[in-house]
Protein backbone atom coordinates (compact mmCIF):
# COMPACT_ATOMS: atom_id res chain seq x y z
CA UNK A 1 0.00 0.00 0.00
CA UNK A 2 1.30 3.53 -1.03
CA UNK A 3 0.50 6.27 1.03
CA UNK A 4 0.95 10.15 -0.60
CA UNK A 5 1.33 12.89 1.50
CA UNK A 6 1.01 15.98 -0.73
CA UNK A 7 0.06 19.70 -0.59
CA UNK A 8 1.10 23.05 -1.82
CA UNK A 9 5.03 23.95 -1.04
CA UNK A 10 4.39 26.28 1.79
CA UNK A 11 2.58 23.42 3.44
CA UNK A 12 4.80 20.74 2.92
CA UNK A 13 7.63 22.75 4.78
CA UNK A 14 6.43 21.66 8.00
CA UNK A 15 7.48 18.60 10.06
CA UNK A 16 5.80 16.08 8.61
CA UNK A 17 7.81 13.63 10.83
CA UNK A 18 4.66 12.78 12.98
CA UNK A 19 2.29 11.93 10.52
CA UNK A 20 4.71 9.78 8.72
CA UNK A 21 5.76 7.69 12.54
CA UNK A 22 1.96 7.24 12.89
CA UNK A 23 1.20 5.89 9.40
CA UNK A 24 4.18 3.41 9.65
CA UNK A 25 3.52 2.13 12.85
CA UNK A 26 -0.39 1.43 12.38
CA UNK A 27 0.34 0.37 8.64
CA UNK A 28 3.99 -1.18 9.09
CA UNK A 29 4.03 -2.28 4.87
CA UNK A 30 2.87 0.84 4.02
CA UNK A 31 5.23 2.80 1.54
CA UNK A 32 4.75 6.93 2.88
CA UNK A 33 5.75 9.26 -0.14
CA UNK A 34 5.63 12.90 0.25
CA UNK A 35 5.26 15.17 -2.68
CA UNK A 36 4.67 19.26 -2.77
CA UNK A 37 1.87 19.73 -5.28
CA UNK A 38 3.50 22.26 -8.32
CA UNK A 39 0.52 21.58 -10.94
CA UNK A 40 -2.59 18.96 -12.31
CA UNK A 41 -0.12 16.92 -14.56
CA UNK A 42 2.89 16.56 -12.19
CA UNK A 43 0.73 15.53 -9.21
CA UNK A 44 -1.03 12.91 -11.21
CA UNK A 45 2.32 10.93 -11.95
CA UNK A 46 3.25 11.53 -8.25
CA UNK A 47 -0.46 9.62 -7.39
CA UNK A 48 -0.20 6.16 -10.05
CA UNK A 49 -0.10 3.40 -7.44
CA UNK A 50 -1.27 5.21 -4.69
CA UNK A 51 -3.94 4.42 -2.38
CA UNK A 52 -4.70 6.81 0.20
CA UNK A 53 -3.63 10.83 0.00
CA UNK A 54 -3.21 12.91 2.99
CA UNK A 55 -4.02 16.24 2.05
CA UNK A 56 -5.59 19.26 2.57
CA UNK A 57 -5.73 22.06 0.50
CA UNK A 58 -4.85 20.93 -3.06
CA UNK A 59 -7.65 21.20 -5.78
CA UNK A 60 -9.30 17.67 -6.36
CA UNK A 61 -12.23 18.31 -9.29
CA UNK A 62 -13.63 15.41 -11.14
CA UNK A 63 -11.45 15.39 -14.13
CA UNK A 64 -8.04 14.51 -11.79
CA UNK A 65 -9.97 11.86 -9.37
CA UNK A 66 -10.82 9.60 -12.63
CA UNK A 67 -7.11 9.87 -13.39
CA UNK A 68 -6.57 7.96 -10.27
CA UNK A 69 -7.45 4.64 -10.68
CA UNK A 70 -5.64 3.06 -7.71
CA UNK A 71 -6.54 6.23 -5.00
CA UNK A 72 -9.12 4.34 -2.55
CA UNK A 73 -9.39 7.15 0.25
CA UNK A 74 -8.28 10.54 0.39
CA UNK A 75 -7.88 11.98 4.66
CA UNK A 76 -8.49 15.78 4.62
CA UNK A 77 -6.34 16.85 7.31
CA UNK A 78 -8.41 20.15 7.63
CA UNK A 79 -12.20 20.35 8.87
CA UNK A 80 -13.95 21.55 5.70
CA UNK A 81 -13.56 19.38 2.17
CA UNK A 82 -14.52 22.61 -0.56
CA UNK A 83 -11.39 21.50 -2.67
CA UNK A 84 -12.62 18.38 -3.45
CA UNK A 85 -15.61 17.31 -5.46
CA UNK A 86 -16.72 14.94 -2.87
CA UNK A 87 -19.85 14.03 -4.74
CA UNK A 88 -17.49 12.68 -7.81
CA UNK A 89 -15.30 10.64 -5.31
CA UNK A 90 -17.92 8.82 -3.74
CA UNK A 91 -19.46 7.82 -7.53
CA UNK A 92 -15.78 6.34 -8.10
CA UNK A 93 -15.26 4.72 -4.82
CA UNK A 94 -13.12 7.10 -3.15
CA UNK A 95 -13.78 7.73 0.52
CA UNK A 96 -13.13 10.93 1.90
CA UNK A 97 -12.92 11.97 5.21
CA UNK A 98 -12.15 14.67 7.14
CA UNK A 99 -11.77 16.09 11.00
CA UNK A 100 -14.16 18.44 11.34
CA UNK A 101 -13.64 19.14 15.21
CA UNK A 102 -10.03 19.21 15.56
CA UNK A 103 -9.61 23.45 16.01
CA UNK A 104 -13.01 24.94 17.04
CA UNK A 105 -11.22 26.40 20.12
CA UNK A 106 -8.42 27.54 18.04
CA UNK A 107 -10.89 29.26 15.30
CA UNK A 108 -13.03 30.45 17.99
CA UNK A 109 -10.74 32.22 20.06
CA UNK A 110 -8.65 33.79 16.94
CA UNK A 111 -11.92 35.46 15.77
CA UNK A 112 -12.52 36.74 19.40
CA UNK A 113 -8.62 38.26 18.71
CA UNK A 114 -8.85 39.84 15.93
CA UNK A 115 -12.39 41.61 16.76
CA UNK A 116 -11.09 42.89 19.98
CA UNK A 117 -7.37 44.15 18.06
CA UNK A 118 -9.35 45.91 15.96
CA UNK A 119 -12.36 46.89 17.78
CA UNK A 120 -9.36 48.65 20.64
CA UNK A 121 -6.95 50.22 17.47
CA UNK A 122 -4.04 47.58 18.73
CA UNK A 123 -2.49 47.49 15.18
CA UNK A 124 -2.16 51.93 15.40
CA UNK A 125 -1.31 51.98 18.46
CA UNK A 126 1.45 49.22 18.29
CA UNK A 127 2.57 51.19 14.87
CA UNK A 128 2.51 54.46 16.34
CA UNK A 129 4.84 53.65 19.66
CA UNK A 130 6.94 51.84 17.99
CA UNK A 131 8.00 53.91 15.01
CA UNK A 132 6.66 57.03 15.79
CA UNK A 133 7.75 56.26 19.80
CA UNK A 134 4.76 58.53 20.31
CA UNK A 135 2.70 57.58 23.74
CA UNK A 136 -0.39 59.08 23.23
CA UNK A 137 -3.74 57.57 23.21
CA UNK A 138 -6.20 60.45 21.60
CA UNK A 139 -4.46 59.48 18.09
CA UNK A 140 -7.31 57.05 17.53
CA UNK A 141 -11.14 57.83 17.60
CA UNK A 142 -14.21 55.68 16.87
CA UNK A 143 -13.96 53.33 19.61
CA UNK A 144 -17.08 51.47 20.94
CA UNK A 145 -17.41 50.02 24.18
CA UNK A 146 -17.70 46.15 23.56
CA UNK A 147 -21.25 45.39 25.38
CA UNK A 148 -23.41 48.16 23.09
CA UNK A 149 -22.60 46.70 20.26
CA UNK A 150 -23.93 43.82 18.17
CA UNK A 151 -22.09 40.77 16.37
CA UNK A 152 -23.89 38.63 13.20
CA UNK A 153 -22.36 35.32 12.99
CA UNK A 154 -22.59 33.95 9.73
CA UNK A 155 -22.82 30.12 9.42
CA UNK A 156 -24.12 27.85 13.39
CA UNK A 157 -21.35 25.06 12.78
CA UNK A 158 -19.11 24.17 15.64
CA UNK A 159 -17.31 27.01 15.47
CA UNK A 160 -19.95 29.72 15.09
CA UNK A 161 -22.05 28.36 18.12
CA UNK A 162 -18.13 28.86 19.95
CA UNK A 163 -17.83 32.55 18.81
CA UNK A 164 -20.94 33.38 20.09
CA UNK A 165 -20.60 31.77 23.22
CA UNK A 166 -17.07 33.67 23.92
CA UNK A 167 -19.14 36.55 22.31
CA UNK A 168 -21.99 36.54 24.65
CA UNK A 169 -19.44 36.60 27.28
CA UNK A 170 -17.89 40.43 26.48
CA UNK A 171 -21.79 41.35 26.60
CA UNK A 172 -22.20 41.52 22.52
CA UNK A 173 -25.51 41.15 21.24
CA UNK A 174 -25.47 38.07 18.55
CA UNK A 175 -27.14 37.58 15.30
CA UNK A 176 -26.74 34.89 13.50
CA UNK A 177 -27.30 33.79 9.98
CA UNK A 178 -28.20 30.15 9.36
CA UNK A 179 -30.58 28.07 7.60
CA UNK A 180 -29.83 25.15 10.49
CA UNK A 181 -30.88 27.04 13.41
CA UNK A 182 -34.20 26.86 14.48
CA UNK A 183 -36.06 29.74 16.77
CA UNK A 184 -36.06 27.15 20.09
CA UNK A 185 -32.35 25.95 19.37
CA UNK A 186 -31.97 30.34 18.72
CA UNK A 187 -33.15 30.61 22.41
CA UNK A 188 -31.39 28.13 24.62
CA UNK A 189 -28.21 29.52 22.81
CA UNK A 190 -29.10 33.19 23.89
CA UNK A 191 -28.77 34.51 19.84
CA UNK A 192 -31.52 35.92 17.73
CA UNK A 193 -32.27 34.51 13.86
CA UNK A 194 -32.37 36.55 11.66
CA UNK A 195 -32.06 37.52 7.88
CA UNK A 196 -28.95 37.82 5.76
CA UNK A 197 -30.35 41.56 5.28
CA UNK A 198 -31.07 42.31 8.55
CA UNK A 199 -27.44 41.26 9.93
CA UNK A 200 -25.76 43.50 7.43
CA UNK A 201 -28.04 46.31 8.52
CA UNK A 202 -28.02 45.93 11.80
CA UNK A 203 -24.50 44.55 12.87
CA UNK A 204 -21.23 45.99 14.22
CA UNK A 205 -19.37 43.26 13.70
CA UNK A 206 -19.62 40.58 10.73
CA UNK A 207 -17.68 37.15 11.17
CA UNK A 208 -18.27 34.51 8.59
CA UNK A 209 -17.68 30.75 9.69
CA UNK A 210 -20.11 29.35 6.89
CA UNK A 211 -19.15 25.96 5.15
CA UNK A 212 -18.15 26.88 1.93
CA UNK A 213 -20.53 25.54 -0.95
CA UNK A 214 -20.89 26.70 -4.58
CA UNK A 215 -23.55 28.59 -3.63
CA UNK A 216 -21.86 31.08 -1.58
CA UNK A 217 -18.86 31.57 -3.35
CA UNK A 218 -18.41 35.85 -3.34
CA UNK A 219 -21.70 36.00 -0.45
CA UNK A 220 -19.57 39.13 1.05
CA UNK A 221 -19.87 41.30 -2.29
CA UNK A 222 -20.17 44.69 -3.41
CA UNK A 223 -23.90 44.82 -2.59
CA UNK A 224 -23.51 43.14 0.66
CA UNK A 225 -20.40 45.89 1.84
CA UNK A 226 -23.14 48.30 0.43
CA UNK A 227 -25.62 47.31 2.51
CA UNK A 228 -23.41 47.14 6.00
CA UNK A 229 -25.20 50.20 7.68
CA UNK A 230 -23.42 50.60 10.87
CA UNK A 231 -19.87 50.21 8.88
CA UNK A 232 -18.98 47.31 10.41
CA UNK A 233 -15.93 45.80 11.96
CA UNK A 234 -15.43 42.41 9.14
CA UNK A 235 -13.69 38.96 10.13
CA UNK A 236 -13.38 36.38 8.13
CA UNK A 237 -11.97 32.89 9.83
CA UNK A 238 -13.60 30.90 7.44
CA UNK A 239 -13.44 29.96 4.23
CA UNK A 240 -11.94 33.00 1.55
CA UNK A 241 -13.58 31.77 -1.28
CA UNK A 242 -16.97 33.19 0.14
CA UNK A 243 -15.47 36.71 0.04
CA UNK A 244 -14.83 39.01 -2.96
CA UNK A 245 -11.44 40.96 -2.34
CA UNK A 246 -11.89 42.97 -4.85
CA UNK A 247 -15.18 44.37 -3.23
CA UNK A 248 -13.67 43.93 0.17
CA UNK A 249 -10.96 46.76 -0.72
CA UNK A 250 -13.26 49.08 -2.57
CA UNK A 251 -15.73 48.84 0.31
CA UNK A 252 -12.50 49.86 2.84
CA UNK A 253 -11.54 52.49 0.70
CA UNK A 254 -14.93 54.05 0.97
CA UNK A 255 -15.49 53.43 4.65
CA UNK A 256 -18.22 50.93 4.18
CA UNK A 257 -16.61 48.61 6.31
CA UNK A 258 -14.42 50.44 8.85
CA UNK A 259 -11.58 47.57 9.71
CA UNK A 260 -10.83 43.59 8.68
CA UNK A 261 -9.32 40.76 9.98
CA UNK A 262 -8.97 38.41 7.92
CA UNK A 263 -7.14 34.58 8.05
CA UNK A 264 -7.61 33.16 4.89
CA UNK A 265 -7.75 35.16 0.92
CA UNK A 266 -9.46 33.49 -1.98
CA UNK A 267 -5.83 31.87 -2.84
CA UNK A 268 -4.32 29.39 -0.35
CA UNK A 269 -0.80 30.40 -1.90
CA UNK A 270 -1.64 34.23 -2.36
CA UNK A 271 0.47 36.77 -4.09
CA UNK A 272 0.94 39.26 -1.31
CA UNK A 273 3.29 41.99 -3.10
CA UNK A 274 0.06 42.39 -5.09
CA UNK A 275 -2.28 42.40 -2.10
CA UNK A 276 -4.46 45.20 -1.81
CA UNK A 277 -5.00 45.01 1.72
CA UNK A 278 -1.74 44.87 2.38
CA UNK A 279 -0.18 48.16 4.32
CA UNK A 280 -3.36 48.78 5.91
CA UNK A 281 -3.76 50.35 9.67
CA UNK A 282 -7.34 49.15 9.81
CA UNK A 283 -6.44 45.45 8.05
CA UNK A 284 -4.88 42.52 10.21
CA UNK A 285 -4.16 39.63 8.45
CA UNK A 286 -2.83 36.50 9.09
CA UNK A 287 -1.73 32.98 7.14
CA UNK A 288 -4.48 31.14 7.52
CA UNK A 289 -3.37 30.17 11.39
CA UNK A 290 -6.84 30.39 13.05
CA UNK A 291 -6.46 26.44 13.76
CA UNK A 292 -3.34 26.46 14.63
CA UNK A 293 -1.85 25.09 18.31
CA UNK A 294 0.38 22.38 19.41
CA UNK A 295 -2.41 20.86 20.78
CA UNK A 296 -4.68 21.20 17.57
CA UNK A 297 -2.02 19.94 15.42
CA UNK A 298 -1.34 17.20 17.22
CA UNK A 299 -4.93 16.15 17.34
CA UNK A 300 -5.44 17.19 13.56
CA UNK A 301 -2.24 14.57 12.54
CA UNK A 302 -3.39 11.85 14.70
CA UNK A 303 -7.33 11.72 13.31
CA UNK A 304 -6.26 12.71 9.93
CA UNK A 305 -3.50 9.61 9.65
CA UNK A 306 -6.14 7.35 11.75
CA UNK A 307 -9.04 7.71 9.02
CA UNK A 308 -6.06 5.85 6.51
CA UNK A 309 -5.23 3.18 9.18
CA UNK A 310 -8.53 1.82 9.52
CA UNK A 311 -9.64 2.07 6.26
CA UNK A 312 -10.06 -0.92 4.49
CA UNK A 313 -6.64 -2.37 5.99
CA UNK A 314 -7.98 -2.60 9.21
CA UNK A 315 -6.88 -6.26 10.74
CA UNK A 316 -4.39 -6.75 8.02
CA UNK A 317 -2.08 -5.13 10.60
CA UNK A 318 -4.33 -5.62 13.84
CA UNK A 319 -5.75 -8.16 15.51
CA UNK A 320 -9.52 -8.45 16.40
CA UNK A 321 -8.88 -7.96 19.84
CA UNK A 322 -7.11 -4.91 19.14
CA UNK A 323 -9.09 -3.02 16.72
CA UNK A 324 -12.17 -3.59 19.34
CA UNK A 325 -10.40 -2.08 22.04
CA UNK A 326 -9.34 0.93 19.71
CA UNK A 327 -13.18 0.94 18.47
CA UNK A 328 -13.80 0.97 22.11
CA UNK A 329 -11.65 4.23 23.49
CA UNK A 330 -12.67 6.11 19.79
CA UNK A 331 -16.42 5.92 20.38
CA UNK A 332 -15.89 6.72 24.48
CA UNK A 333 -13.77 9.75 23.53
CA UNK A 334 -16.64 11.05 21.25
CA UNK A 335 -19.52 10.04 24.03
CA UNK A 336 -18.06 11.58 26.37
CA UNK A 337 -17.50 15.21 24.22
CA UNK A 338 -21.44 14.93 23.26
CA UNK A 339 -21.80 14.38 27.06
CA UNK A 340 -19.77 17.79 27.94
CA UNK A 341 -21.47 19.85 25.13
CA UNK A 342 -25.22 18.51 26.22
CA UNK A 343 -23.97 19.84 30.15
CA UNK A 344 -22.78 23.08 28.90
CA UNK A 345 -26.03 23.75 26.78
CA UNK A 346 -27.98 22.50 29.68
CA UNK A 347 -26.36 24.88 32.21
CA UNK A 348 -26.75 27.79 29.29
CA UNK A 349 -30.27 26.75 29.06
CA UNK A 350 -31.08 26.98 32.76
CA UNK A 351 -29.05 29.93 33.01
CA UNK A 352 -31.18 32.01 30.15
CA UNK A 353 -34.42 31.04 31.57
CA UNK A 354 -33.57 32.00 35.14
CA UNK A 355 -34.58 27.99 35.79
CA UNK A 356 -32.69 25.89 38.06
CA UNK A 357 -29.43 23.52 36.23
CA UNK A 358 -31.51 20.14 37.52
CA UNK A 359 -30.06 18.29 34.29
CA UNK A 360 -28.42 14.81 35.67
CA UNK A 361 -24.81 14.33 34.70
CA UNK A 362 -24.79 11.59 32.27
CA UNK A 363 -21.94 9.18 31.86
CA UNK A 364 -21.57 7.61 28.29
CA UNK A 365 -20.79 3.52 28.37
CA UNK A 366 -19.65 1.89 26.40
CA UNK A 367 -19.44 -2.41 25.53
CA UNK A 368 -18.84 -4.82 23.03
CA UNK A 369 -21.79 -7.01 21.56
CA UNK A 370 -19.93 -10.06 24.18
CA UNK A 371 -20.31 -8.00 27.08
CA UNK A 372 -24.23 -6.79 25.62
CA UNK A 373 -25.23 -10.34 25.79
CA UNK A 374 -23.90 -10.85 28.90
CA UNK A 375 -25.92 -8.06 30.33
CA UNK A 376 -28.97 -9.76 28.89
CA UNK A 377 -28.31 -13.21 30.51
CA UNK A 378 -27.66 -11.50 33.89
CA UNK A 379 -30.85 -10.19 33.76
CA UNK A 380 -32.06 -13.43 32.85
CA UNK A 381 -32.83 -13.15 29.16
CA UNK A 382 -31.02 -15.93 28.09
CA UNK A 383 -33.66 -16.83 25.49
CA UNK A 384 -34.00 -13.20 24.47
CA UNK A 385 -30.59 -12.97 22.89
CA UNK A 386 -31.11 -16.30 21.29
CA UNK A 387 -34.83 -15.01 20.11
CA UNK A 388 -33.16 -11.75 18.34
CA UNK A 389 -30.14 -14.35 16.55
CA UNK A 390 -33.39 -16.47 15.41
CA UNK A 391 -34.83 -13.58 13.95
CA UNK A 392 -31.83 -12.47 12.58
CA UNK A 393 -31.52 -15.77 10.43
CA UNK A 394 -35.24 -15.08 9.20
CA UNK A 395 -34.46 -11.59 8.15
CA UNK A 396 -31.80 -12.72 6.09
CA UNK A 397 -33.83 -15.31 4.72
CA UNK A 398 -35.83 -12.42 3.94
CA UNK A 399 -33.34 -10.49 2.07
CA UNK A 400 -32.08 -8.36 4.31
CA UNK A 401 -27.90 -7.04 4.69
CA UNK A 402 -26.45 -8.81 6.44
CA UNK A 403 -24.94 -5.91 8.64
CA UNK A 404 -28.70 -4.59 8.82
CA UNK A 405 -29.43 -7.95 10.54
CA UNK A 406 -26.73 -7.44 12.71
CA UNK A 407 -27.59 -3.90 13.57
CA UNK A 408 -31.20 -5.48 14.58
CA UNK A 409 -30.07 -8.01 17.24
CA UNK A 410 -27.94 -5.33 18.90
CA UNK A 411 -31.28 -3.32 18.78
CA UNK A 412 -33.38 -5.64 20.28
CA UNK A 413 -31.23 -6.60 23.23
CA UNK A 414 -31.13 -2.97 24.53
CA UNK A 415 -34.71 -2.53 24.43
CA UNK A 416 -34.80 -5.32 26.37
CA UNK A 417 -31.94 -4.06 28.84
CA UNK A 418 -34.28 -0.98 28.96
CA UNK A 419 -31.07 0.90 29.80
CA UNK A 420 -31.96 4.79 30.61
CA UNK A 421 -28.28 6.14 30.64
CA UNK A 422 -26.06 6.68 27.22
CA UNK A 423 -25.07 3.51 25.69
CA UNK A 424 -22.86 2.03 22.96
CA UNK A 425 -22.21 -1.38 21.19
CA UNK A 426 -19.21 -1.82 19.07
CA UNK A 427 -19.06 -5.10 17.57
CA UNK A 428 -17.93 -6.57 14.14
CA UNK A 429 -20.19 -7.05 11.24
CA UNK A 430 -20.30 -9.35 8.12
CA UNK A 431 -18.05 -9.95 5.85
CA UNK A 432 -15.16 -11.08 7.15
CA UNK A 433 -12.51 -12.44 5.28
CA UNK A 434 -9.38 -13.89 6.59
CA UNK A 435 -6.22 -12.40 5.33
CA UNK A 436 -3.86 -14.27 3.71
CA UNK A 437 -0.76 -13.07 2.74
CA UNK A 438 3.49 -14.03 3.01
CA UNK A 439 4.74 -13.20 6.16
CA UNK A 440 8.38 -12.80 6.37
CA UNK A 441 8.38 -13.92 9.65
CA UNK A 442 7.56 -17.27 8.42
CA UNK A 443 10.55 -19.39 6.64
CA UNK A 444 8.52 -21.23 4.25
CA UNK A 445 6.78 -17.78 3.00
CA UNK A 446 9.38 -15.19 3.14
CA UNK A 447 11.49 -18.11 0.88
CA UNK A 448 8.12 -17.96 -1.61
CA UNK A 449 7.84 -13.95 -1.89
CA UNK A 450 11.53 -14.28 -2.97
CA UNK A 451 10.53 -16.93 -5.72
CA UNK A 452 7.81 -15.27 -6.87
CA UNK A 453 9.64 -11.72 -6.96
CA UNK A 454 12.51 -13.20 -8.99
CA UNK A 455 9.92 -14.58 -11.51
CA UNK A 456 7.87 -11.05 -11.96
CA UNK A 457 11.47 -9.30 -12.05
CA UNK A 458 12.70 -11.36 -15.02
CA UNK A 459 9.13 -11.65 -16.88
CA UNK A 460 8.98 -7.68 -16.79
CA UNK A 461 12.26 -6.92 -18.29
CA UNK A 462 10.92 -9.43 -20.38
CA UNK A 463 7.41 -8.18 -21.50
CA UNK A 464 8.53 -4.63 -20.89
CA UNK A 465 5.90 -4.51 -18.08
CA UNK A 466 6.41 -2.51 -14.37
CA UNK A 467 5.00 -4.80 -11.57
CA UNK A 468 4.55 -3.92 -8.03
CA UNK A 469 4.07 -6.29 -5.39
CA UNK A 470 2.21 -5.79 -2.79
CA UNK A 471 1.39 -7.05 0.84
CA UNK A 472 -2.49 -6.92 0.37
CA UNK A 473 -4.21 -7.33 -2.77
CA UNK A 474 -6.71 -3.68 -2.80
CA UNK A 475 -9.76 -5.80 -2.93
CA UNK A 476 -11.87 -9.06 -1.51
CA UNK A 477 -10.60 -12.21 -2.83
CA UNK A 478 -12.00 -15.76 -2.84
CA UNK A 479 -8.23 -17.05 -1.90
CA UNK A 480 -8.97 -15.54 1.46
CA UNK A 481 -10.75 -18.32 2.47
CA UNK A 482 -7.96 -20.62 1.92
CA UNK A 483 -5.70 -19.50 4.59
CA UNK A 484 -6.18 -17.89 8.21
CA UNK A 485 -3.22 -15.71 9.51
CA UNK A 486 -5.64 -14.50 12.70
CA UNK A 487 -4.87 -16.32 15.93
CA UNK A 488 -6.87 -18.45 17.61
CA UNK A 489 -7.58 -15.90 20.52
CA UNK A 490 -8.05 -12.79 17.85
CA UNK A 491 -10.78 -15.39 15.84
CA UNK A 492 -12.65 -15.87 19.45
CA UNK A 493 -12.71 -12.26 19.92
CA UNK A 494 -14.15 -12.25 16.60
CA UNK A 495 -16.75 -14.60 17.01
CA UNK A 496 -17.82 -13.55 20.19
CA UNK A 497 -18.37 -10.04 19.14
CA UNK A 498 -20.16 -10.85 15.65
CA UNK A 499 -23.94 -10.90 16.33
CA UNK A 500 -25.53 -13.97 15.25
CA UNK A 501 -22.62 -15.16 13.14
CA UNK A 502 -23.26 -18.47 13.03
CA UNK A 503 -26.39 -17.98 10.88
CA UNK A 504 -25.13 -14.80 9.10
CA UNK A 505 -21.48 -15.33 8.57
CA UNK A 506 -20.92 -19.03 9.13
CA UNK A 507 -17.21 -20.01 7.99
CA UNK A 508 -15.59 -23.14 8.64
CA UNK A 509 -12.35 -21.78 10.42
CA UNK A 510 -10.47 -24.94 11.57
CA UNK A 511 -11.07 -26.39 8.13
CA UNK A 512 -9.89 -22.98 6.56
CA UNK A 513 -6.98 -23.24 9.09
CA UNK A 514 -6.19 -27.06 7.91
CA UNK A 515 -6.02 -25.88 4.69
CA UNK A 516 -3.40 -23.36 4.88
CA UNK A 517 -2.66 -22.93 1.29
CA UNK A 518 -0.87 -19.40 0.70
CA UNK A 519 -2.38 -17.43 -1.91
CA UNK A 520 -0.74 -14.91 -5.04
CA UNK A 521 -3.35 -12.79 -6.46
CA UNK A 522 -2.33 -11.64 -10.07
CA UNK A 523 -4.61 -8.62 -10.92
CA UNK A 524 -5.64 -7.33 -14.28
CA UNK A 525 -5.14 -4.03 -15.83
CA UNK A 526 -8.16 -2.10 -15.75
CA UNK A 527 -10.56 0.76 -14.03
CA UNK A 528 -13.69 1.21 -12.18
CA UNK A 529 -13.67 -2.71 -10.33
CA UNK A 530 -17.28 -3.82 -9.65
CA UNK A 531 -18.60 -0.97 -10.68
CA UNK A 532 -21.16 -1.07 -14.02
CA UNK A 533 -18.15 1.01 -16.05
CA UNK A 534 -15.76 -1.53 -14.91
CA UNK A 535 -13.67 -2.64 -17.46
CA UNK A 536 -9.95 -4.47 -18.25
CA UNK A 537 -7.00 -3.64 -20.67
CA UNK A 538 -7.65 -6.34 -23.18
CA UNK A 539 -4.13 -6.80 -24.79
CA UNK A 540 -2.96 -6.54 -21.12
CA UNK A 541 -5.16 -8.70 -19.38
CA UNK A 542 -5.47 -11.40 -21.98
CA UNK A 543 -2.50 -11.74 -23.49
CA UNK A 544 0.15 -10.65 -21.13
CA UNK A 545 -0.86 -11.48 -17.64
CA UNK A 546 -1.82 -15.28 -18.99
CA UNK A 547 1.89 -15.53 -19.81
CA UNK A 548 2.86 -14.12 -16.37
CA UNK A 549 0.52 -17.11 -14.75
CA UNK A 550 2.02 -19.71 -16.81
CA UNK A 551 5.69 -18.62 -16.64
CA UNK A 552 4.89 -18.55 -12.81
CA UNK A 553 3.41 -21.93 -12.62
CA UNK A 554 6.06 -23.69 -14.78
CA UNK A 555 8.35 -22.05 -12.28
CA UNK A 556 6.97 -23.45 -8.84
CA UNK A 557 6.26 -26.51 -10.34
CA UNK A 558 9.77 -27.44 -12.04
Amino acid sequence: MKIMLCDYPSEMQRDLSYEKQLLQTGLPEAEVLTAAYRDAESFIRDMQGVSALLTAFIPLPREVLERLPDLRIISVNAAGCNTIDVASARELGIAVENVPDYCTEEVATHTLALMLALMRHLKAYDRQVTHQHLWQFQTQHGMRRLNTCTLAVFGWGRIGRRVAELAKAFGLRVLVVSHHLTSLAARAAGVQCVSKVQALAEADIITNHMRQTAANIHYFDAAAFAAMKKHPVFLNAGRGAAVDEAALIRALDLGQVRAAGLDVLDSEEPDLAKCGLLGRENVILTPHAAFYSDTSLQDLARQSCQHIIDFNYMLHAKSAATMLQEMRETVQAAMAQVAVRIAREGAAYARLSQQPDTARAHTPRVVDYAELKALVEAKGGQTIWQAAENEAAQELRQGRDRRECARNVVRRLVQYLGVQEPLAVVFFAAPYCPYNTLRQEVPAEAALQEELTGVVQRFAGEAGVNYEIKQFFPSLSDSSYLKIGDSDASLQVLQQNMPAMAVLYPLPFAAIRALDIPALNFGVYGRDAHKWSERVCRSYSFGTLPRLLLRTVEHFLA
